[in-house]
């Protein structure tokens, strides 16, 4: 649990062969989060729930995510996994 004043938690799920990492906004503002990433480390968004295809304001950009600081729309969700 992170945050929790500021109502953002994350997981993470480090598996056999894949890590997976959830970051949750549950507030309804937009928030700054700095996760506890590895340095160096690289991650892929699977997925978000403010992407435009689901009707929220983020574009969706396929690739890989190494900022230290995530933006986090009201009431979203970013599932990640560690390359």
């Amino acid at each position: 649990m992170n945050g929790q004043k500021d109502c953002i938690y994350a997981i993470q799920r480090n598996g056999i062969s894949d890590t997976v990492c959830g970051i949750f906004n549950f507030s309804k503002e937009k928030k700054r989060y700095q996760p506890p990433f590895k340095a160096n480390a690289e991650y892929r968004i699977l997925l978000h729930t403010d992407w435009e295809r689901f009707g929220g304001q983020t574009r969706e950009v396929i690739g890989t995510y190494q900022k230290q600081v995530m933006e986090l729309a009201p009431f979203s969700a970013i599932l990640l996994k560690r390359m």
